[in-house]
């Protein structure tokens, strides 16, 4: 029987393991990243009860130290259950935490040396590449730009960019080892939580061009201020080279810059000095970093018409949000990468070009607003008077996303997709906004 008991324990703390070492790896193993989620009593409770829930297992992905750091703690939990008794093992389901936690503090060191000295590698590839350096930073848009500017640009040149969202310093590091050294142009996607890391990854690609994407309330509990989100992101143009480029959203490039703005369900149209563009991206808001990334290209020499001709052909899949068109006139709009006031804003409008279309909107609400986060809310339940139907994934800020009274809080994956499939009849769109877990989204995008 106590053999039995242990077992059933032991199945709980795996669970609870691989969720802590998955937590950890989703905060990028950063201290004041995983401390600042905790800070939030809604944030802290949703982690308590992820860690016991075994109908959802949280699997890290298979990196070096995520695997290690996994592997580690399972080891240790293992031999702690087979050698203490019944009382003390039921003691671990409320420890077990500090298990992961306390690995990845003692081996920190190790991996910050590691980390250190990829990073130098970096620097010296980097001071030997002979091409051009885009540097893209900003609260909002930065890999939407880092798409579209590599995508105009590859028409004519070599280039090379930063993968996925691979921004911040190891991450830039680890995409420059992989280098092609011919390549003309390199486009570097740059993140940051706090003032010095985009300086820090400046110092490694030295970039001739800097672009802003525009500045915001992302992250704010983290940056402390809006001045201190600025002043990191101005880094980037600090850093260019006097005979550099700098580009800073709603000053150098903006929205006002297209005339003739026509925005469809699959496209939107504009006129940009004389030329006519349609480029397929949803919402007329991303035509603002269009206009930025076609200021680059012309900078380095290409035509309007070689960048009509490219825009034209873009891959939509690149970008976010993303459109999915099922059968039966349903189309699913994917725009669960990371958010923010502007692009949330952006996301209800663009829904307004779907006339008679029954929209759904599914959204966890957005997170690391710090003290702005229930303002922002309040700005965006506002907005939602034209959505027939809300399912909040998180009670955090339900009661100003349900400002209009057509939201519901459902906050279990199971009951979440059972809705969906309710809701999923002939000329519906989805709108899935913020961090919504993939198997969500799946469940109504796999027929």
């Amino acid at each position: 029987m106590i053999l039995f008991i242990k077992l059933i324990i032991l199945i709980v703390l795996i669970h609870q393991t691989s969720f802590w070492v998955y937590f950890w790896q989703i905060k990028e193993y950063r201290f004041d990243r995983f401390f600042d989620s905790l800070k939030n009593k809604h944030d802290l409770s949703k982690v308590i009860k992820n860690q016991y829930d075994l109908t959802t297992w949280f699997r890290p992905k298979t990196t070096f130290r995520g695997t290690i750091s996994l592997l580690i703690s399972l080891i240790t939990v293992l031999f702690l259950i087979f050698y203490l008794s019944l009382k003390i093992s039921l003691l671990l389901l409320f420890l077990v935490p500090l298990i992961p936690s306390l690995y990845i503090i003692v081996s920190n060191p190790i991996f910050t040396f590691l980390k250190q000295r990829q990073i130098q590698k970096a620097r010296q590839i980097m001071s030997e590449f002979k091409g051009t350096v885009i540097g893209i930073t900003g609260s909002y848009g930065k890999s939407s730009t880092k798409e579209l500017l590599s995508t105009i640009l590859s028409s004519k040149f070599r280039v090379d960019k930063t993968q996925k969202n691979n921004n911040s310093e190891i991450g830039v590091a680890q995409t420059v080892l992989n280098l092609k050294t011919d390549s003309d142009i390199f486009v570097v996607e740059m993140g940051a939580y706090k003032i010095g890391e985009i300086q820090a990854i400046c110092n490694i690609v030295k970039p001739k061009i800097g672009i802003i994407t525009g500045l915001g309330d992302q992250h704010l509990s983290l940056f402390g201020s809006l001045q201190n989100i600025k002043t990191a992101k101005y880094e980037l143009i600090k850093s260019l080279p006097k005979n550099g480029l700098g580009l800073i959203a709603d000053k150098d490039f903006k929205l006002e810059d297209a005339k003739n703005i026509k925005t469809f369900p699959d496209h939107v149209q504009f006129d940009y000095q004389k030329h006519q563009f349609n480029v397929p991206l949803l919402g007329q808001d991303l035509i603002r970093n269009v206009i930025g990334a076609i200021k680059v290209a012309q900078y380095l020499g290409m035509t309007l018409e070689e960048i009509k001709k490219a825009l034209s052909k873009i891959n939509p899949n690149l970008f976010y949000p993303k459109l999915i068109s099922l059968k039966n006139n349903i189309h699913i709009i994917d725009d669960s990468y990371n958010s923010s006031l502007e692009s949330f804003l952006s996301a209800i409008t663009y829904l307004k070009t779907w006339k008679n279309y029954q929209k759904v909107l599914v959204t966890p609400g957005i997170i690391e607003l710090g003290e702005n986060a229930l303002k922002d809310h309040q700005i965006i339940g506002k907005n939602l008077s034209d959505i027939d139907s809300i399912i909040v994934t998180q009670p955090h800020y339900f009661k100003n996303l349900n400002k209009n009274n057509n939201a519901s809080l459902i906050t279990n994956p199971k009951k979440i997709i059972t809705s969906l499939k309710e809701l999923k009849k002939s000329k519906t769109v989805f709108l899935f906004k913020g961090r919504i877990p993939s198997i969500i989204i799946n469940s109504i995008t796999h027929e």
